[in-house]
């Protein structure tokens, strides 16, 4: 407990001694392990042979299934899936089913595709960690690709509930246009575009939405709006085109159109009205 308070006020040297003093007292001990690892993170070093000895081989208070979820939580933040997997699932198995342990396992298995396993996992996480919105997104798009569409916008709305991000508000446009519901697909893309991040790809898609439902006015200022954030994008151009078509009718002209005839025997060629 010293150890840890030094480290959170910054005191590294005082936590230094702390934690080697420890250690001369129980080499092996889990906490004091996880604690070298953190102090080492702090200085600028590699703390993950101290974090596996924790999990491996450590003793005493937090051993066992505690240090295989951090452990395998540090895993994965280092990019090592596979490993990460398995120090989760161990402790999963042990019944650690915290929101760290859950969310990451949910995660794991969204990543792999398993969207059943995933939302599974991430609706128990989401019952111990439920103002997280970007929990809240991943559940939905598991759910959502299970098909289950009204479980999935559901989702959505309580993790906007929470937080209105753009993520969130595309994913509930996605979820609306499956279900076949445009309009308010559309609205959901243009509360989304107020988000710079999603944007782009926001205005585009509530202009395509909008030019579905018939509502020709809005899909012609969110696809102007696209226009300008995504710069020579024949797609964009294509759509205001049909835009256009549908606002004002196809522009056909009425004058006849001529083609050049060429008279190999003559040297003057002759304009008549195409057939």
């Amino acid at each position: 407990m010293l150890a840890r308070a030094q480290l959170a006020m910054g005191e590294l040297s005082e936590a230094d001694a702390t934690i080697t003093r420890l250690l001369e007292l129980q080499p092996d001990h889990a906490e004091g392990l996880w604690l070298a690892g953190e102090l080492a993170r702090k200085r600028g070093q590699d703390p993950m042979d101290y974090f596996r000895r924790a999990a491996d081989e450590g003793t005493g208070p937090n051993h066992g299934p505690e240090m295989w979820a951090r452990y395998g939580t540090e895993l994965l933040d280092s990019g090592d899936e596979p490993a990460a997997a398995r120090y989760l699932s161990k402790a999963l198995n042990e019944g650690v089913r915290d929101a760290r342990t859950l969310s990451a396992l949910g995660y794991l298995a969204f990543r792999d595709k398993r969207y059943q396993d995933a939302e599974d996992l991430l609706s128990e996480a989401v019952s111990h960690r439920h103002t997280d919105p970007e929990l809240w997104g991943m559940l939905a798009e598991a759910q959502m690709n299970v098909g289950k569409l009204d479980e999935a916008a559901r989702t959505a709305q309580r993790g906007l509930a929470v937080r209105r991000t753009g993520k969130l508000l595309v994913l509930l446009g996605s979820v609306r246009l499956l279900q076949k519901r445009p309009r308010d697909a559309g609205d959901a893309f243009a509360e989304a575009a107020n988000h710079a991040q999603v944007a782009p790809e926001a205005t585009y898609r509530a202009a395509q939405c909008y030019y579905q439902a018939g509502a020709m006015a809005l899909a012609m200022k969110y696809a102007d709006l696209a226009a300008v954030l995504r710069g020579d994008d024949e797609s964009v151009a294509a759509l205001i085109r049909d835009i256009e078509d549908a606002r004002f009718g196809k522009i056909t002209s009425s004058r006849p159109s001529f083609r050049i005839q060429f008279n190999p025997s003559s040297e003057e060629s002759t304009s008549q009205p195409n057939p």
